[in-house]
């Protein structure tokens, strides 16, 4: 049997996407930060079901059939690639950084001299990256059913 790799890589995305914030936030850092008022907590319990919600969503397209769509497989991807684009544009906003304060200097707060949402940023859209290039050069042509059923009407 072959390993679907191309939707493998997309699942790890998916999986650290459920995960990753309730690792890095479900601590004094951020959700339990005395110096955070209740409305910041309150979007980054927001940021944290979103990533939830985008994770399992982009697991459903990719496992709720044994073969997906070339289509199925791209949306799975960007719905995986969503919250690390949010999270990479944040910075972008006035007033913005990537740590508070008192703790930018924790030991995980930073990996091969970048700031470990970077560093994790990068990884995971080489693994999509990577899994978008797996499809390509293996050259799936799966269809959604109805597409082939319209094929066979011809």
């Amino acid at each position: 049997m072959k390993l679907p790799f191309d939707r493998i890589l997309v699942s790890l995305v998916s999986l650290v996407t459920i995960f990753g914030a309730f690792i890095f936030d479900w601590d004094e850092t951020h959700i339990f930060n005395p110096n955070w008022p209740p409305h910041a907590k309150f979007h980054n319990g927001q940021t944290m079901s979103m990533g939830v919600c985008l994770g399992i969503l982009s697991l459903w397209l990719l496992w709720r059939k044994k073969k997906i769509s070339n289509f199925d497989f791209g949306l799975a991807v960007a719905i995986a690639s969503l919250y690390w684009i949010t999270q990479a544009s944040a910075i972008l906003y006035p007033g913005t950084d990537f740590f508070d304060p008192n703790t930018v200097n924790l030991p995980r707060s930073h990996a091969l001299g970048l700031p470990i949402q970077v560093v994790l940023q990068i990884a995971l859209y080489s693994f999509l990256g990577s899994a978008v290039a797996i499809r390509l050069i293996s050259g799936k042509r799966t269809y959604a059913a109805s597409e082939s059923v319209q094929k066979s009407e011809k």
